[in-house]
């Protein structure tokens, strides 16, 4: 199984909660037997939590431009004045 899991949000300067969370469940599926594969999405700000993961066999950690993130934040917004719930989900699924 092919697993692609987005961590472009987390924020390295916020300790507990969400990151705990997250950090926690990585480490979890990086200690699963078999052939799963994980790629984990990162932003260039976020990067150095998941160093850890990259020497992994089963995880690939994909950096994303910070200027791709701002791109499709402001796509999606720019959709959602649209007001159509089907224009926002293509949109923001094509970004």
């Amino acid at each position: 199984m092919r697993v692609g899991i987005n961590c472009l949000q987390i924020d390295p300067a916020f300790v507990g909660g969400v990151n705990s969370f997250t950090l926690g469940l990585l480490e979890g599926f990086a200690n699963l037997p078999g052939t799963h594969e994980f790629r984990v999405y990162v932003s260039q700000c976020n990067q150095s939590l998941f160093r850890r993961f990259e020497s992994r066999t089963n995880f690939q950690v994909v950096v994303a431009a910070n200027s791709a993130i701002s791109l499709k934040r402001n796509v999606c917004r720019a959709a959602l004045l649209a007001f159509n719930q089907n224009v926002f989900k293509h949109v923001s699924n094509a970004a």
